[in-house]
């Protein structure tokens, strides 16, 4: 009688849960380092849409203070302080108005706001970056930060 051996392998899985606002249009990821991205549109139909990227790279993403200083790169801003939020998870959260230049596929992109939130959760932070134009990002800021709270890992 021969014996069949099988090996299994459980992948950890990279997922952090959060409902998203329905009118948000999860897209494939243009990244392989994006976790989850969305298409965030324009409540007023006066700008364009918003793009919302999520991303996780494990405990040793390089800590909250360095991500928001990038982030306030970005946006051609300095000295940013992040806001704390408590939710399911502690939450870092910037706003931010300027030109933002973290596409560089785009390049420069006036008028812009970034809401930034590093969410600390029990195997590393999660990142969600969203950025679009300055009205259609402060429409959704409450459904952001909503969402935000009440994410789990």
């Amino acid at each position: 009688m021969k014996t069949l051996l099988i090996a299994l392998s459980v992948l950890a899985q990279d997922v952090i849960t959060f409902k998203a606002p329905e009118a948000w249009k999860k897209e494939e990821p243009t990244s392989k380092m994006r976790k989850g991205q969305y298409k965030i549109p324009d409540k007023e139909k006066t700008a364009k849409d918003a793009e919302l990227a999520i991303f996780y790279f494990g405990a040793n993403a390089g800590g909250i203070k360095a991500n928001v200083d990038r982030w306030a790169q970005q946006m051609g801003a300095t000295d940013v302080k992040s806001e704390t939020i408590e939710g399911a998870h502690k939450i870092h959260l910037i706003d931010l108005k300027g030109t933002y230049t973290g596409d560089a596929a785009a390049g420069p992109q006036d008028n812009q706001r970034m809401l930034g939130a590093i969410v600390e959760a029990t195997d590393g932070p999660w990142f969600f970056k969203l950025v679009g134009p300055v009205d259609t990002v402060g429409d959704w800021k409450d459904e952001y930060v909503a969402m935000l709270k009440a994410a789990k890992r």
